[in-house]
């Protein structure tokens, strides 16, 4: 009877090791807490991680990937809406090595869980910015940077800037501004095209960069 108790113990002890062990290596995901907002949200890692010049945005398209709008990612970002898990947008997130994307830096835990949460609630355009349109306000610090870094910056930037154009700083804004060509692509008015491509800005965002041209290109 003791060596069957002891048997008996053994094998449980056994039982909760297995099991302890089995949930240490599980990886567990991240679940929809609360709406996920695209333009908010998930547009500004893309556009920062992904969709700039040399890689996936809409001149380069690598690999026939363009992640520039958000026609554009569902049509060729190998997403597949309600199901992260099968997305291969998502899946290339947790690669390693050269299969790993964005390629270099991984992004964030919380970039990944959030667009976990966005692709399994099916990847909707879900708007939650709110533009007052106020244009009596046009600081370059927190107006006109703060819209071209999120559009503009991520394809020009670097040492291959989409036609060699540079929208980092207030030196390089300002001189597109003087030229014409920042209120030119905005509108796709002359010989511009309408930039950026596939998602043009906001009527309110438009006014506030041309109200800030038309008063001089000031810096704050």
């Amino acid at each position: 009877m003791k060596l069957h108790l002891h048997t008996r113990s053994l094998f449980s002890f056994g039982s909760m090791l297995i099991v302890f062990v089995m949930l240490q290596g599980c990886k567990t995901e991240p679940f929809p807490a609360g709406e996920v907002c695209y333009d908010t949200e998930i547009a500004p890692i893309i556009i920062a991680n992904c969709a700039y010049s040399g890689c996936h945005d809409a001149a380069t398209k690598e690999e026939g990937v363009d992640l520039s709008s958000f026609s554009t990612i569902l049509n060729t970002g190998g997403i597949k809406s309600g199901n992260a898990k099968k997305s291969e947008f998502y899946k290339v997130l947790n690669e390693s090595g050269d299969k790993q994307m964005p390629p270099g830096e991984k992004l964030s835990d919380a970039d990944i869980a959030v667009i976990y949460n966005w692709i399994e609630q099916g990847a909707e355009n879900v708007e939650c910015a709110t533009f007052s349109c106020d244009t009596s306000t046009f600081s370059f610090n927190e107006n006109i940077k703060t819209t071209t870094d999120l559009y503009c910056k991520s394809c020009h930037s670097g040492s291959n800037p989409d036609a060699g154009v540079l929208l980092t700083n207030y030196d390089q804004i300002s001189a597109s501004a003087a030229d014409g060509s920042l209120s030119g692509v905005l509108r796709g008015s002359g010989n511009y095209p309408i930039m950026p491509p596939g998602n043009a800005l906001k009527e309110c965002e438009i006014r506030t960069i041309e109200k800030w041209v038309e008063n001089g290109s000031a810096m704050d």
